[in-house]
């Protein structure tokens, strides 16, 4: 059975003035890492919609990742629901590449990201995600819908950031960011 994640993203438009505003809060961070994602689309025919595959680098190590999702709605808001990540294989890049190939999957398009992790205030965790040729976001995820919508709710409250973003991030590279952002009524 799989992990439900329940995911919204913020867009954050001037990351100086979200950065000055996390130093007032005192907000703690924990960890900061940058990775690349690989996308990939078969050869020969079509995923299911909302079906991803991707090859994710991190220092030495490549994950190839499966991943099933959906926009969803609830209380105005849209938001992405997933059946959480699936790790088909974790070790050496060249090997993770070879597989992948032997699958005939092909490259669709690599971001690479920079990612702050764990960012806390009182009781509020996000994440924040910089990513290459897109800009900054803000991802809160929960693992269920009423905790993500109070989630959400509270980031609004505290940064007075409206624009979200409900797609996924390869949805969102593909149709334009402009295209996909929108406001949330609070």
């Amino acid at each position: 059975m799989f992990k439900m994640e329940y995911e919204l993203r913020f867009f954050i438009e001037d990351s100086n003035k979200f950065f000055n505003r996390l130093s007032e809060l005192k907000a703690n961070t924990v960890e900061q890492r940058a990775f690349m994602d690989i996308y990939y689309e078969p050869m020969h025919h079509n995923l299911p919609n909302g079906v991803s595959l991707r090859l994710r680098i991190y220092e030495d190590v490549a994950k190839i990742i499966y991943q099933k999702s959906w926009i969803q709605g609830h209380d105005n808001i849209k938001f992405k629901v997933s059946e959480g990540k699936v790790i088909l294989f974790s070790g050496d890049i060249n090997k993770a590449k070879e597989i992948v190939s032997n699958l005939c999957f092909k490259e669709l398009v690599t971001l690479k990201k920079n990612k702050l992790l764990s960012i806390t205030i009182e009781d509020l965790e996000f994440a924040y995600d910089e990513i290459e040729s897109l800009g900054a976001f803000v991802e809160i995820e929960a693992k269920n819908v009423d905790d993500l919508i109070s989630r959400a709710k509270k980031f609004v409250k505290i940064f007075g950031i409206r624009k979200y973003c409900p797609n996924s991030i390869l949805e969102t590279y593909f149709k334009g960011i402009n295209n996909t952002i929108q406001i949330i009524d609070y």
